[in-house]
């Protein structure tokens, strides 16, 4: 049986990083050309020596499906009951990246856990 050989000169798509998809940029909306959530996600992950992994993009996805806030709680228990097989802790810690790489806003209650909503655009 003949070993595999790796290609290391083959350049990974996207920006350098190989979990990162090629032709994001800009998602052309009705009247004005809003920012590719899935691009910035992954470069604000690439700032970080952060891949976006298939979990993050789950979560990212299920996140932006929503029109109103969650919770990690609730987010986590929409993703279990679709049957999809992610951590507490990642989704705690995924809306955390997208709070910090300006998707989602964090809102903290008084007592009550923190929500997590689509931060504002300029479609208005």
């Amino acid at each position: 049986m003949a070993a595999r050989r790796r290609n290391d000169d083959a350049s990974p798509p996207g920006d350098g990083r190989p979990d990162c998809p090629p032709g994001h940029g800009t998602t052309r909306g009705r009247d004005a050309v809003m920012p590719d959530h899935n691009q910035q996600f992954c470069d604000y992950l690439g700032t970080r020596g952060l891949k976006l992994t298939r979990q993050r993009r789950l979560i990212l996805t299920a996140f932006l499906a929503h029109g109103h806030g969650l919770s990690a709680d609730e987010l986590f228990r929409e993703l279990r009951a679709h049957h999809h097989a992610v951590g507490y802790v990642t989704v705690y810690r995924t809306l955390k990246l997208l709070a910090g790489s300006g998707i989602a806003g964090a809102v903290r209650g008084d007592g009550s856990p923190t929500r997590y909503e689509h931060a504002a655009d300029d479609r208005s």
